[in-house]
């Protein structure tokens, strides 16, 4: 084994540290070369104070993770592929963290074809497989290198195969799962019945939009129903939840649920009123995405001034009729680090409040992203 494998394999085993991924940038500034400093300063400035402390507790920063790759941008420039040989070309959309690159956007053919190599080169942890085809999860699960992410994302136009296979593979390490294909109530159940369900930590689950009550009604049970206890980001999207469903999902026994999101829910007054008196509410949720739910300025200001609103860091409410008076209800909740209300109908006077409530400083970096921006950060 040279040097090099043994310091990458090192931060590959212990991806949460920072010593390993320094130790590897002096190694690349020993053997000189335009590249190698490239990425030797890309993994300091990475790991650098000025990042370590800006994650906001209990949910993912959306500014950090901007900003590390803005870093990223500047310094390997247009394609920082090339600080890292061994990327497939296949290989869309990487996100460098903290020097190196934990997820990618790949096909499952071209997983499947240099997954292995990838796996050797980084630390990854997530990847997103897009295809114009039905993706078979069954024949995923199989491939040896798929056991080692900690997170997949589904997303295809045609329908996934192989949801029995897949959820009857040993999949000792995954804890987040997105599909962003519509599943069925029938698919939940077979992931609510592996072996790994009560490991997962992330959940996503789309639907059509023109589901049933009833189907929903089954989706939500099958969510409800204890195998993903210790979820602690549950996503439903596409799906009309009505008052009962969000009710029901409100109660039930989460143990550790601080991220919520309900995306094209058609929520509006009632189903707002249903989130804010449940259990879930009142216990201590950290982020909540509402975007899409037809809610107005009024069904803001009675969510912000609901018990348990005061420990909401995160709120995305993009994509809704939210006025002034909303936008106002938000920059007076205090515990708030982050808000996204673009898409919405926001005064002069309730944007202007958003901006002053959200100074952009260096040592918190809080995120407002407002009307006629497409995420990028208000300064």
């Amino acid at each position: 084994m040279t040097t090099e494998q043994a310091l990458v394999g090192a931060v590959i085993a212990a991806p949460d540290e920072d010593t390993p991924r320094l130790a590897y940038a002096d190694h690349l500034d020993e053997l000189g070369g335009v590249l190698n400093a490239a990425r030797a300063r890309l993994i300091r400035e990475q790991c650098g104070p000025g990042f370590g402390a800006n994650r906001l507790a209990g949910c993912e920063d959306w500014d950090w993770v901007e900003r590390q790759q803005e870093v990223a941008r500047q310094v390997t420039g247009p394609s920082p592929g090339g600080c890292l040989a061994a990327l497939p070309d296949a290989v869309q959309d990487p996100v460098w963290l903290r020097g190196f690159v934990e997820r990618v956007y790949l096909s499952p053919t071209a997983y499947a074809r240099s997954g292995s190599r990838l796996h050797e080169a980084t630390p990854l942890r997530r990847v997103s497989f897009g295809s114009p085809y039905p993706i078979d999860l069954g024949r995923l699960a199989v491939l040896p290198h798929f056991a080692r992410l900690d997170e997949a994302e589904v997303y295809t136009s045609r329908g996934l195969v192989g949801i029995e296979c897949f959820a009857a593979s040993r999949l000792v390490r995954l804890t987040g799962l997105a599909f962003g294909w519509p599943v069925r109530a029938s698919d939940v159940a077979e992931i609510a019945r592996s072996h790994w369900a009560p490991g997962l930590r992330r959940l996503r689950v789309t639907g059509t939009g023109y589901e049933s009550p009833r189907d929903v009604s089954s989706v939500v049970g099958q969510l409800c129903c204890g195998a993903f206890r210790d979820l602690r980001e549950l996503h439903l999207a596409g799906f009309r939840l009505d008052p009962e469903a969000v009710a029901a999902i409100g109660r039930a026994g989460w143990g550790h649920l601080t991220r919520l999101a309900f995306t094209s829910a058609a929520l509006g007054p009632a189903g707002t009123r249903a989130l804010i008196g449940s259990p879930l509410f009142r216990r201590g949720l950290v982020e909540l995405q509402l975007s899409g739910n037809r809610l107005t300025g009024t069904d803001v200001s009675v969510l912000t001034s609901a018990p348990g609103a005061e420990r909401l860091v995160s709120h995305a409410l993009d994509l809704n009729n939210i006025d002034g008076t909303g936008a106002l209800a938000l920059a007076a909740l205090g515990g708030l680090g982050q808000v996204d209300v673009r898409y919405n109908r926001i005064d002069l006077r309730g944007l202007l409040a958003l901006v002053d409530r959200f100074p952009r400083t260096a040592s918190t970096w809080p995120q407002l992203r407002v009307p006629g921006e497409s995420g990028v950060t208000r300064a």
